[in-house]
């Protein structure tokens, strides 16, 4: 009989999540809108971060390898639609990473930020808009959330509390500058 460990099974999951993610984004027709408060979004992540991110939910071995470039495919749509992102400071704080993770990721939050298709936003410490948790918004209809255990969709009927929030939220924002 095989048994299976569960770190191993948790891992599949992570895996399946990120690649559930990736399907709905890769099935983007106009807009993707989204709020993550302390991490660098998904597409806008290099490597390193991505690879540190995804091993500190539970990804290992093949699974985190696979996972890293589901994720780094997740930036393909960022060219193709109008992407806004708001960030806070807690974001941008990468002394986690080795040091040429930490430049590769500034490098590259720098060339999405550029990008005519890509609005990036920090939301000042003092905005004064109260905020609970990330989440995504794609095409304005369907609302999702990924968790250090997964993705959850959030039901329809919720639909327009997330905008709300989201706009408040992005018109509090600053553009990022490196």
């Amino acid at each position: 009989m095989t048994h299976t460990h569960p770190d191993d099974e948790r891992s599949a999951t992570l895996l399946a999540s990120q690649q559930a993610v990736e399907a709905t984004e890769a099935a983007v027709k106009v807009s993707v809108d989204t709020f993550v408060p302390a991490l660098i979004p998904g597409p806008l992540q290099a490597p390193g971060y991505s690879r540190h991110v995804l091993s500190a939910a539970g990804l290992r071995g093949e699974d985190l390898d696979e996972a890293v470039l589901v994720r780094m495919d997740r930036s393909d749509y960022l060219s193709r639609h109008r992407c806004r992102f708001v960030i806070t400071p807690a974001a941008l704080h990468l002394d986690h990473l080795p040091d040429r993770a930490q430049h590769m990721q500034r490098g590259l939050l720098t060339l999405f930020a550029d990008r005519p298709t890509v609005d990036l936003r920090v939301l000042p410490t003092d905005a004064g808009v109260p905020w609970y948790g990330g989440f995504t918004i794609v095409d304005g209809r369907h609302v999702q959330m990924e968790t250090p255990t997964g993705r959850l969709i959030v039901p329809d009927t919720y639909l327009a509390g997330y905008r709300d929030q989201f706009e408040a939220l992005f018109a509090a924002a600053q553009p990022y500058h490196p």
